[in-house]
């Protein structure tokens, strides 16, 4: 039987905590030339649409910039960031940003950063090095918490030991491909290294780079901050050193604070404790403008094939690429933006209907639309999976396509929609607010635009209006300025090479011989005395007591309740949650997919992925919601589920769809559409546009695949229905397709089965059990041509609700901290590794790894010192406070009572779980071990994504698979 409950977070008008002033009144005394702490106030700017007030200010000795935003969030934000403008592509930011966290002068210890993970609330930590900006965030809603972290980060970017070790582990470093045998091979190593490696794999990202680069080539956009490999090992320890002293410096700095914690402690702290030991300095990292051209250019780069290719006769990629202006000028950006959502986004987008309905290529270019995240903007507008044939005309249909805009304009609908969901954004709350309004202002500000200008949105859109009805060819205006008649545009067209791989192989061969040819013996033997010694300070068990960090005591012993109420709608069980939504309803919706013939479920994702973009009953494609509400957030996934509530797992697959919108538009006949999708003549187009959205190499962007394929396998391939979407697309005829979504809309959306559904008491499970699942062990590797490898392990364990469940999750903190970053990381190179625990299952991985089989021997290998005690108390402890960061999260008001409502997951089951998290010790740990981990004691899957393997190919035991 399928059913649909309903979730719904519902507004009420009682006044936002944010709305509420406690942390505003503290600041909106302030006045510009006012004097506090070695700062001088230069604006007060209110932000209603915000609900913050936001105070610039200037540090007197030493130039650096501050932004406080004060609004009444728990969750405060803090950032340092550093305008870092490389001139060369060894990727001295990227490695710099990863090295100032391995030690500084008040925590020498090795990579705190990593260490404080485990010793912190944090919602948030991380570091970004950007084109031409590096910072360093984080969030916490624990004032004590929040110190400890304020005073790492800070001693780390102004401090940092940099030692030669740390730049050796974390950039490059030659060492013998196996440490323990001198007569090996030399190779390049490094986590830097092998995270560009990963990187330049993609084609994507190979083009997307390509682009700016050929675009703005004369300054720090014509290189590679992140570091081409072919680069990296230019880079020497000293060079890095030179370029922390010019770039990390106060005078070049810009603090962030948000949130509800004093400005005036803020200050003080970042004054006394650091910037009053320094002397402002000449700063030269200004990014100069890019000089413009007189004519437009052409230029063609290759990549590796593409395997996955549906048709390898279309297989080139052109994209036409504007360079626009400045982003410090907020209106300009403000109206820029809204014209390039306009070209591009949704189904009646010009760009959408003159470039994929047509079916010329697979699907847009890799980079699309307006982009400001450079001094000057760009737009970007091209087709991947072309015909090389085909390359003019697509040059030819943006001209075109131009022109029609620049004649007939926009419609008006799409504009008030556009806006519509501008507003929507505003009101919509994330549970990392501060985090994110640094990072959508961090471009504008680093090139010395104001940043509370871009914030201000209300304001810009109301310029905006206010332009449009002045003047009714204002947006056509601008198309034909920074459009039409701007000579400074690139097309750049990128093509399969099937000499690729083999030829950066070989330039690899090369440059690694430029360095050990010219190498004595004395000089190779240092080498490996060197690896020694890296490998022994990696191993050894460190003494971080001076870093600071919270007991398991300091928790908070109850869990914070999340009300809900269930009541019938129209036969339907309702979820309601009461929360300061600021006058926006989340809508969300389940289906449980038992009803589906088994020969229809291998089309259920294609289902929810072609649906909203499809006509529903009077509407076809284009106007399938009335313009007087354009819903933000719309849309169908596939999920798998377990449920939660007996010791033997039940799996089974749902499909959830929903959306956001404002309260008087969402109940006003939304749910009235979904029954009528696939009924009207529209469906052929629907499945042309499908098609031209579906990209199977953006689907294992970053080896995001790795974690569905692992798991999946587990579940008997129940995580991806059978086939991916695209084979489906290639092998039946839309008409076909067609026929089987009807079916499924029957099963998935049909009234009177939800009717049916609904007649359940309290007591009843919205899960109904997959009959077909059984648990299965394999070994499948998916060959791409990669040059890393992404890998996983997955192992059948026990169910949230079960008193092993909390003890696993501890656990698997500890492998991730105390035991697989130091080998897949520090001692392997891959970028990052790791260890979870999900409900019902328990899962290894690693990603960017220049290692395959090693790094399951390691998965294996922790199990076995886990199953030994090799931890120690305090990493227990450690391990309670990482599962407490992650489930002591804000939960935004949108998302509140979601947990109960997916998995049926309530406030006294929490709270069990909580307490049974506080109780769990040494020996729950070794007993949950040994009784699911040890080899033999669950099914268990494993599954990398990679090169082709030799190992692998001859092992009767793995299942290779060339998509």
């Amino acid at each position: 039987m399928s059913l649909i409950p309903i979730s719904l977070s519902r507004s009420f008008r009682q006044p936002v905590r944010w709305q509420t002033g406690v942390a505003r009144d503290a600041v909106r005394c302030l006045q510009a030339g006012q004097q506090l702490h070695g700062y001088t106030v230069t604006k007060v700017v209110e932000i209603p649409e915000l609900f913050t007030t936001s105070i610039l200010l200037q540090h007197d000795k030493t130039g650096a910039q501050h932004l406080h935003m004060a609004r009444d969030d728990d969750n405060n934000a803090f950032s340092v960031s550093f305008r870092t403008t490389p001139l060369d592509n060894t990727g001295v930011p990227h490695i710099l940003e990863h090295t100032a966290l391995c030690g500084s002068r008040k925590y020498p210890v090795r990579d705190p950063f990593m260490k404080m993970l485990s010793r912190s609330l944090a919602t948030f930590m991380n570091a970004f090095t950007a084109s031409d900006w590096t910072m360093y965030p984080f969030c916490s809603q624990h004032r004590q918490d929040y110190n400890n972290l304020l005073s790492v980060y800070l001693d780390a970017v102004f401090y940092p030991q940099l030692r030669q070790t740390d730049f050796k582990q974390e950039g490059w470093r030659l060492e013998h491909e196996n440490l323990q045998d001198p007569s090996t091979p030399l190779v390049f190593k490094g986590v830097v290294y092998n995270e560009m490696k990963g990187v330049f794999s993609n084609s994507q990202h190979l083009f997307s780079e390509s682009v700016q680069n050929k675009l703005m080539p004369n300054h720090t956009y014509g290189v590679i901050s992140g570091g081409d490999p072919a680069y990296i090992p230019d880079l020497s320890w000293e060079k890095l050193k030179e370029f922390h002293a010019s770039h990390y410096h106060p005078s070049n700095a810009r603090f962030y604070t948000y949130g509800n914690f004093p400005l005036e402690e803020h200050l003080s702290y970042i004054n006394s404790n650091y910037l009053e030991n320094f002397q402002q300095i000449p700063v030269n990292t200004k990014v100069p403008k890019e000089k413009r051209w007189t004519k437009p250019r052409s230029d063609h780069i290759t990549c590796q094939p593409d395997p996955m290719a549906p048709d390898p006769d279309k297989n080139t990629t052109v994209a036409v690429n504007f360079l626009l202006s400045e982003i410090t000028d907020p209106f300009e950006a403000v109206t820029l933006s809204i014209i390039g959502t306009l070209l591009v986004d949704g189904e009646t987008a010009p760009f959408y209907q003159s470039l994929l309905i047509p079916q010329i290529g697979s699907s847009y270019s890799p980079v699309i639309g307006y982009q400001g995240y450079t001094y000057e903007a760009s737009f970007h507008v091209g087709l991947q999976g072309v015909h090389p044939h085909d390359v003019d005309k697509v040059k030819a249909i943006v001209d075109s396509t131009l022109d029609k805009v620049i004649e007939e304009g926009f419609e008006q609908e799409r504009i008030d929609a556009l806006l519509h969901k501008i507003e929507l954004s505003l009101k919509h709350q994330t549970g990392n607010f501060g985090l994110h309004l640094i990072v959508s202002t961090a471009s504008p500000w680093n090139h010395d635009g104001d940043p509370t200008d871009s914030l201000q949105v209300n304001k810009m859109v109301e310029r905006f209006k206010h332009e449009l009805n002045n003047n009714p060819k204002f947006l056509q205006e601008k198309v034909k300025q920074y459009f039409k008649e701007n000579p400074h545009r690139l097309t750049l067209t990128m093509g399969p090479d099937k000499d690729f791989e083999a030829k950066l192989k070989k330039a690899e061969q090369a440059k690694l011989a430029s360095f050990t040819n010219k190498l004595s013996d004395e000089e190779k033997n240092m080498l490996h005395k060197e690896g020694l010694e890296l490998l022994e300070l990696q191993m050894a068990r460190e003494d971080v007591s001076c870093l600071p960090t919270l007991k398991v005591y300091d928790m908070e012993s109850s869990v914070k309740p999340e009300p809900t109420n269930t009541v019938s709608t129209a036969g339907l069980p309702l979820q309601v949650c009461i929360q300061p939504t600021n006058e926006v309803v989340y809508l969300r919706m389940i289906s449980n997919m038992a009803a589906v013939p088994m020969e229809l479920k291998p089309y259920v994702p294609l289902f929810c992925e072609v649906i909203t973009k499809v006509g529903a009953g009077p509407y076809d494609y284009k106007t399938t919601l009335p313009t007087d509400g354009a819903v933000h957030g719309w849309g169908m996934n596939v999920d798998t589920i377990l449920h939660h509530i007996t010791r033997n797992l039940m799996p089974s697959k749902q499909v959830r769809f929903g959306g956001v919108d404002r309260r008087q538009l969402i109940t006003n006949g939304r749910r009235r559409l979904w029954p009528a999708v696939f009924q009207t003549e529209d469906m052929l187009l629907g499945m042309t546009i499908l098609q031209k959205t579906c990209s199977p190499r953006s689907k294992i962007e970053g080896g995001s695949l790795i974690g569905m394929k692992g798991k999946s396998q587990v579940y008997g391939n129940l995580e991806s229905g059978g086939s991916d979407e695209e084979d489906i697309a290639q092998r039946q005829g839309s008409h076909k397709v067609i026929q089987h979504f009807q079916e499924i809309r029957g099963h998935l959306l049909n009234k009177k089965q939800l009717r049916d559904g609904a007649r359940r008491s309290q007591s009843d499970n919205i899960i109904t059990k997959d009959e077909a699942f059984s648990p299965a062990s394999s070994n499948t590797q998916y060959e791409l041509p990669f040059s890393v490898n992404y890998m996983s392990k997955s192992l059948q364990t026990v169910p949230y609700s079960q008193p092993e469940h909390a003890s696993l999750k501890v656990l698997s903190k500890i492998l991730s901290r105390k035991y697989l970053h130091r080998e897949i990381r520090e001692k392997g190179g891959a970028y990052g590794g790791g260890a979870v625990c999900g409900n019902g299952v328990f899962s290894f991985f690693s990603y960017r790894d220049p290692n395959s089989l090693q790094t399951l021997e390691v998965f294996d290998k922790a199990v076995e010192w886990s199953a030994e005690g090799g931890f120690t108390d305090e990493d227990i402890d450690e391990a309670k406070l990482s599962v407490f960061q992650e489930s002591d999260k804000p939960v935004p008001p949108g998302q509140m009572g979601i947990t109960h409502f997916l998995s049926g997951v309530t406030d006294f089951m929490r709270q069990e779980q909580r307490d049974r998290l506080f109780a769990v010790n040494r020996e729950n740990i070794v007993d949950v071990t040994s009784r699911f981990l040890l080899p033999g004691k669950s099914p268990c899957s494993t599954s990398f994504i990679g090169p082709s393997n030799e190992a692998v190919s001859q092992d009767d035991k793995w299942t290779v698979i060339k998509e």
